[in-house]
Formats: C-alpha cells, structure tokens, sequence
C-alpha cells in the first residue's frame, strides 16, 4: 500500500485541535488512531485519554492510493503535533506499508525530517471508532449553548460543579457548589435545554471545544454511564462527567450575588497596607470600601484624618447602585496577591444569605483553575450622612484625576509645540 493524503488549512486547524486532548503522559493513550479509507476518499481519527476522547471525520480530502480497503493503524501523538507544528497550508502526509504489515509515515513537503511507524491501536479508542457513527436525537442549539456554558463559567468561577438545567418555562438556571457551599440563581436566559448538566471546569471546556469547533447550528448531547458524549456531523467527543455528590447531597442556601466586579488586588493591598501604617486609623481596625456607580473608593475615616483612594473597576455587575463596607483590615494581611494572577487581577463579589451581606476575594480564572483563601467580612449598611461623606470624596477624587488629565495633555502638546518649533527655526 502506497498513499498520499494532502490536508488544507481548515483540516489543520482540525487535526491540531483533535491532538490538543492526546494524553502525552500515558503509553496506552498516547497515539492517534487512523481508520482510512481510501476508496470514499474518507479518513476518520481518534484521539484522547482515559477521561476523554474525540473522533474527528474529514471528508473529500486529497487521497491518491494503490489500494481500496478500509485499514485501521495508529502512531505516537507525539509525531504528529511535531509535524504538524508550524504548518499553515497544504500538509502532505505519505504512508506505504512493508512486508511485515508496519506502515511508515513521512512529511514530504516539510523542511525538517520526521518520520513514524505504525503500532496497534488502543481497543479503547477502536471501540470509540465503532461507535461514533451511532447519532444522537437530541439535539441543541449550538450558539445558544455555547454562551449558556461561557456565561457560567464567567460569571460563577471559581467552583467545583455546576448543575445547568431549565425549568417548565425555559428559563435556565444554575446550582453552584462553590468552598463547600451550595447555592441556586436564576440565569434570565432560555436556551430550551431539556437535559440537566452537571459540569466541571474539564467537562465546560469540553463542550466549549465542542461547540467552538463545529459549524453546524445544532449540537447532539447524550449523557449515558456517567459520561457526556457533544456530537457534530463531523466531530465527536465524551468525556466523564464529575462526581456531583456533594452537589446534591448538600443543602442549599439562599444565596443572591448582589455585586461582582474585578479590580487590581495589588493596588488594593497597598492602599490598605499603607493605612495600617498610620497610627490613628491603625487603632481603629477599620476602615470602608464605597462602591458607587462602577467606582470603587477606599476610605478611613477618624476624627482626626480622612483619607480616600480610588480603584477602577471592570466587569462590574450590580442590582444595587450604591454599596458600603465596613472591613478590618488586618484581615487583608492575608492576602496574598501573589498566589491571584501575574496580572494581580481579583474577582470580588459581595453576597446575601439569610439576609446578611459578606464580601468574598475570588481568582479570576485566566491562567487556571485554582481557589483562593476567601476572607469574608461583615456587610454594614451606613447612614446617608456617611454615604454623601463618600461620595463627595469621590466626586472630588474624579474632579482630580481629570484635572491632572488635562494638565498633562498640556504639558504634552506645549513639549510638542516646543520640539516643532526648534526643528522649524
């Protein structure tokens, strides 16, 4: 057997997206699996893990070949995603089998030299070959889907599961177990999702591969033995859902996320840290985060010093306009801006159960997935007197800072005029 196979930029954006799950640590799941078949010019591959696998279908490729049959072999992952790195366009992949059955495969068209054996496949992924042509019925709205799954896993993380479901109405909500706490809210969307699923971050970004990497306006889910099967007409993939025990076994607290933001923790800490130096606000252990209209003040106030700074916010979600905290900050010695992000990016959000408010420190899930040490402090409500304190502190701070603003664009135009005019003399 002879056989050229040449695969188009939107096949190698495939191929390479299959490889990303291939288990490079195991033997018996590090490889690739092949079923060629050379005469319906179609070729079908299986890649994954012992908790998930994906088969990946591609048709009406580029196959010259001296032989018709159906063949199944495998290689090492490993020389694949080599191969394949750096290529853009037209991957030109030669296989030719020897006396003894073993297929060679060499890259022809690549300016370095990589070559690969066939090996046995895994029966696991050949079982998952034989199934995969078995579809499902149910069938969702891919798009909707998708920004169902991200709109959780942005706005909740970090968690351990969530359970997704839809009510009578299709309206969609969300159980979250987060730090050993259980809680339920409303989404406001209706993505019609007639299945409840539990997930974790390794299932979330299973379907959201799934549903990034398929053109189709519906997706097929099947959920049988503990695992979640996302099915397009050419892409494939199941992975083991998460123990979701704890999920339902624990009992649920009413609890309603009533503002949520992220902020540089660094500047934050500093702020904090520096009033602790002073000695007034020190004896007092406490001081005020004021959240008014997207902006964030901290302030300390005793009868003899005020002192206020402002934090920009982003990503703020509120029902409420105007917030006060009351915080101890010797508390926030153990906070640890170090273990957040390099970006010292921090996800706050403040949280009513039972009636009582507290304030939670949060990762923002941008390189991983990990939990922070949560400090809580106790919400206090403030009097309006205290309220237009702070806001006039703050209107006054914007008064600044847009003041400084404007003097500097002039400093700089007046350099710029400056420099001009010398090289015009």
């Amino acid at each position: 057997m002879f056989t050229k196979l040449k695969l188009n930029n939107e096949k190698i954006n495939e191929l390479n997206s299959l490889l990303k799950i291939a288990d490079k640590k195991s033997k018996d799941f590090r490889q690739i699996v092949f079923e060629l078949d050379p005469k319906n010019k179609i070729l079908k591959l299986v890649a994954g893990n012992s908790l998930q696998m994906s088969s990946l279908t591609l048709t009406k490729i580029n196959i010259e070949s001296n032989d018709t049959e159906k063949c199944f072999f495998s290689f090492d992952a490993d020389i694949m995603i080599e191969a394949l790195f750096g290529v853009v366009d037209n991957f030109d992949i030669y296989l030719k089998k020897d006396c003894l059955e073993t297929i060679e495969m060499s890259f022809p068209g690549l300016p370095r030299f990589r070559r690969g054996y066939s090996d046995q496949p895994n029966q696991d992924f050949l079982n998952y070959l034989s199934n995969s042509y078995e579809l499902t019925d149910k069938k969702y709205n891919r798009t909707a889907l998708l920004d169902l799954v991200q709109l959780v896993n942005e706005k909740f993380s970090p968690f351990e599961s969530v359970l997704l479901k839809s009510d009578e109405n299709n309206t969609d909500s969300v159980k979250v177990l987060r730090d050993g706490e259980v809680f339920e809210q409303n989404l406001g969307t209706n993505s019609h999702l007639d299945v409840e699923l539990f997930l974790d971050k390794n299932t979330i970004n299973a379907v959201v591969g799934a549903c990034q990497n398929s053109s189709d306006d519906e997706i097929g889910i099947e959920i049988e033995n503990d695992r979640i099967t996302l099915q397009s007409n050419d892409r494939k993939t199941s992975i083991s859902l998460p123990d979701y025990s704890d999920l339902l076994s624990k009992v649920e607290i009413q609890k309603e996320v009533v503002f949520s933001a992220v902020l540089d923790a660094y500047k934050l800490k500093l702020e904090l840290s520096n009033y602790i130096k002073i000695n007034n606000i020190k004896q007092q252990e406490q001081s005020f985060l004021f959240f008014d209209s997207g902006k964030l003040l901290v302030c300390a106030i005793t009868e003899k010093l005020e002192c206020a700074d402002l934090l920009e916010l982003i990503d703020v979600s509120t029902n409420q306009k105007t917030l006060v905290l009351m915080v101890n900050l010797h508390l926030f010695k153990a906070l640890k801006v170090k273990d957040v992000t390099d970006f010292h990016q921090l996800k706050i959000s403040i949280t009513r159960v039972n009636g009582e408010y507290f304030f939670h420190f949060l990762t923002v899930l941008i390189l991983g997935t990990h939990f922070f040490p949560c400090l809580v402090f106790r919400y206090q409500n403030e009097s309006m007197r205290l309220i237009g304190y702070l806001k006039n502190y703050k209107f006054r701070l914007l008064i600044k800072i847009k003041v400084r603003l404007k003097i500097s664009k002039l400093i700089w135009l007046a350099m710029m005029n400056y420099s001009i005019s010398d090289y015009c003399v």
